[in-house]
């Protein structure tokens, strides 16, 4: 490749980051036209804008505040030297995978910026998956105990003030939270409200919901509390097999990826013009392409199957 080659590369590049960040602006654009708002102040209707990230909701993932705010829903940080980090690191993989595999279609390097932005949602289902499986663990251990401690105490404030200790940050906050708003002589529905917010899982609602059974009732039988607490159990023990089964699953795909993105170098060991007549042909770029697309593909079903919930339906 020679230095006039070299500099057109770079040349597209920058084009390629300018186009991105103009994207970034297009997706954000939001009419505000005089008229709308004046129809807006007479009838008090719905606000009727709507941006392009709200009619195509996978454009969010373009945008780096997005995925950061994402991450924070999650207790983890994400910050921007973070996504940076990832971002640069997924595109230099894929100007690599431009120059490797769709030689032929070099003029169209810029899109490598796109392996930025895989990289930084991938890392981002990372810290989706670790925050669910933390939670599932936490929350698991939350209601057996707690339900041990209401059969033991007969009393909801007694139960929940013996199990603070034990339990892990954030959950631990929200649930002194709840106790404070039962000291106040609220119900346990108004009590466990925020609660319930933070973790809008049906199991625990249902949960939440069996405790305020008990207390209008004043039966004293945990039963059926201790029923739904064990179906929290087997939920964890149900996802933590899944995942067993997704990580056999990633081998498999980790190495169907080694094998396909190996074949061009295959060529080297018959001849190396074979080679470079691979890399600059534009059918077999298109077959590399195909092919990158199946392996994203894979990936995708199988990051849903890490993190799916049974008893979300």
């Amino acid at each position: 490749m020679t230095l006039q080659d070299v500099l057109n590369v770079l040349m597209l590049f920058v084009i390629g980051i300018v186009a991105y960040v103009l994207i970034l602006k297009v997706i954000d654009f939001e009419p505000s036209s005089k008229r709308k708002r004046l129809s807006k102040v007479l009838n008090d209707s719905e606000d009727e804008r709507k941006t392009i990230r709200s009619r195509y909701p996978f454009l969010n993932y373009l945008v780096p505040s997005y995925v950061m705010e994402q991450a924070e829903q999650y207790h983890k940080p994400y910050t921007k030297q973070m996504y940076v980090t990832y971002f640069i690191t997924g595109t230099v993989i894929g100007i690599i995978a431009f120059f490797v595999y769709f030689k032929a279609f070099l003029t169209l390097i810029p899109l490598s910026l796109l392996g930025g932005v895989v990289a930084t949602i991938i890392k981002l289902h990372t810290i989706k998956r670790d925050y669910i499986q933390e939670t599932d663990h936490h929350l698991s251990v939350y209601m057996s105990s707690l339900t041990t401690a209401y059969g033991t105490f007969g009393n909801l404030k007694g139960a929940i003030s013996s199990i603070l200790p034990s339990l892990e940050e954030p959950l631990k906050s929200r649930l002194e939270k709840a106790y404070l708003i039962l000291s106040e002589g609220k119900t346990p529905k108004q009590a466990f409200h925020d609660f319930n917010k933070a973790y809008p899982q049906k199991i625990v609602l249902l949960f939440h919901d069996q405790i305020q059974v008990i207390e209008d009732s004043g039966s004293s039988d945990t039963s059926r509390l201790r029923e739904v607490a064990n179906q929290m159990k087997k939920k964890e023990v149900f996802k933590q097999r899944l995942a067993m089964v997704y990580r056999s699953q990633f081998k498999i795909w980790r190495t169907l990826c080694l094998l396909m993105f190996s074949i061009p170098f295959m060529f080297i060991l018959i001849s190396y013009d074979n080679f470079l007549a691979i890399q600059n042909n534009a059918v077999s770029n298109i077959i590399m392409f195909i092919a990158l697309i199946y392996v994203l593909f894979i990936y995708t079903r199988l990051a849903k199957i890490e993190i799916y919930d049974p008893t979300d339906s």
